[in-house]
């Protein structure tokens, strides 16, 4: 649980994890939830569903969270849920990227007979090693790892 206003010198709420100038937090226990379950739990926290901007930050996130969780991967805020191959992609609920580390095969929306509209990390091996922290594309009702993303608050100076 996050106590609003409380921040440790980093920036970031107690508990959640600096990285460059955002906070993460994964949701620990049995959190893992489907797309909707994901965005309220993240917006509870003042935060959204993370979205890696980098290479670096996709490392990051992917080293931190990727024995935690479902055996699929954690939730990335990027969807192409209003028109099938135009993804959505926003950096702290806002801001859009361009950014994008999909799978070889992925996304694949159309191998499947229901949509695939919201992509994921894989952090768990599923067939081939090498794309661990890759990004690939599932239904929206598709239990997975929840992990938020809120900016850092800026520091005070006295």
């Amino acid at each position: 649980m996050v106590i609003k206003g409380v921040f440790a010198a980093r920036g970031c709420p107690y508990g959640w994890v600096p990285y460059a100038e955002s906070c993460y937090l994964g949701l620990d226990g049995s959190m893992e939830g489907d797309w909707s379950t994901a965005v309220i739990q993240c917006d509870r926290n003042n935060a959204s569903i993370m979205l890696p901007s980098s290479d670096w930050e996709n490392e990051f996130i992917f080293r931190s969270f990727q024995h935690h969780g479902s055996p699929v991967g954690v939730w990335i805020n990027c969807n192409d849920a209003v028109v099938e191959g135009d993804w959505n992609c926003y950096e702290d609920g806002k801001y859009p990227t361009e950014y994008r580390k999909w799978r070889p095969t992925q996304p694949d929306d159309e191998a499947w007979p229901m949509s695939q509209d919201y992509a994921y990390m894989l952090t768990r091996v599923l067939t081939d090693p090498n794309e661990l922290g890759f990004w690939g594309d599932v239904n929206n009702g598709v239990l997975i790892f929840i992990v938020c993303e809120r900016p850092r608050q800026a520091r005070c100076s006295y």
